[in-house]
């Protein structure tokens, strides 16, 4: 056994960060980016497409996006100190100082473009013993009016390629649904005592309740033309790290520093 695939990866990555008066501070980490392959990792199937090459004999049909391939990703954090209370320059003293004061709102902004994703006929045409990639027959761009499941190309657009044919559709040609979230943490301090502190927090996961929708076809038959009921439609919502929802949450929470 040996290995035979080749990668190659190029990207810019910028960073800007910004610290300005008055407790506002700002950064923007922008990368770019383009990784391409002709071997999936033979021991994970990621995003719902092949683990295994669909021509063994002849890896350059299989160059192509790697699965795990992102153009576009550009993260912005930011933080804004309320400019009231104690050591600031409005409502120092009083009442307006303790209910206005010590005020932070900090937030991390996401947005990313969408990943490729696979797709194939039932047919095996250049007997492999693999379904092959179809051939491209028709528009593949979306229809006006499509359900905002419908997160790739229409399945008329593909049929079967001929036997003894490859398929015109090259390996991860087309990519799923673009990426947009916003976390904002809303959070507020009680100076009880010199020591003691207690500390509000209110935190917004996806605050803007942005659609996050899975790659399209990762159902049990993946972006199989032979089966419309999957085929370039996105069948799930993305979840979170520890399995929930990715729609809009709210948790409140109460902390005492001492």
């Amino acid at each position: 056994m040996k290995s035979i695939g080749n990668a190659t990866y190029n990207g810019l990555q910028t960073v800007f960060t910004k610290q300005m008066s008055k407790g506002i501070q700002f950064q923007a980490a922008y990368t770019w980016s383009h990784t391409i392959d002709d071997a999936p990792d033979p021991l994970d199937a990621t995003f719902g497409n092949r683990n295994i090459a669909r021509n063994s004999f002849n890896l350059h049909e299989e160059r192509g996006s790697s699965d795990y391939d992102v153009r576009h990703r550009l993260v912005l954090n930011y933080m804004l100190e309320l400019p009231f209370g104690p050591g600031h320059t409005h409502l120092v003293h009083g009442l307006g100082a303790h209910i206005l004061g010590g005020w932070e709102l900090n937030g991390i902004s996401t947005f990313q473009s969408g990943r490729p994703f696979d797709m194939f006929s039932s047919r095996d045409s250049e007997h492999t013993a693999l379904s092959s990639r179809p051939d491209l027959v028709g528009n593949p761009s979306i229809p006006a009016g499509s359900p905002k499941t419908q997160t790739g190309p229409p399945v008329s657009a593909f049929a079967p390629a001929p036997y003894g044919f490859p398929g015109s559709v090259g390996r991860n040609t087309f990519t799923g649904p673009t990426y947009y979230n916003t976390d904002v943490d809303l959070v507020k301090r009680f100076a009880i005592t010199e020591r003691i502190n207690l500390q509000f927090r209110a935190e917004f996961y996806n605050i803007f309740n942005q659609l996050q929708l899975e790659q399209p076809g990762t159902g049990s038959s993946g972006n199989v033309i032979e089966d419309p009921g999957t085929f370039g439609q996105s069948l799930s919502e993305l979840t979170r790290a520890d399995g929930t929802t990715a729609a809009r949450q709210i948790q409140l929470a109460l902390k005492l520093v001492f």
